[in-house]
């Protein structure tokens, strides 16, 4: 699955559309840190709703969290961090 059809994927999710202001997720690119089967994205906050949501979810699995410093401006503070999520897709039963 190309890179934007997973993202349309996880923003087309119910939760995250109605959560979209408070959560910004935003920035999907291939993980360069955990290898090709994986990708990662960008929150702005985190919280356990957000993080139970990952997962347990249908979509996504081997799903990992880790703060970083946002660019100036990206932040909901002068003093948070933002979160990336590193993830893969759960394989179909007939793969």
């Amino acid at each position: 699955m190309k890179l934007k059809e997973i993202e349309n994927l996880i923003l087309n999710q119910d939760f995250l559309k109605e959560k979209k202001k408070i959560y910004d997720v935003s920035n999907f690119k291939k993980s360069r840190i955990l290898g090709e089967e994986y990708f990662c994205f960008n929150t702005r906050l985190m919280s356990t709703e957000l993080m139970e949501f990952f997962t347990n979810n249908e979509i996504l699995e081997d799903v990992f969290f880790h703060p970083s410093a946002p660019p100036p401006g990206r932040g909901a503070d002068s003093i948070s961090y933002r979160y990336t999520i590193h993830a893969t897709l759960k394989k179909k039963k007939n793969e």
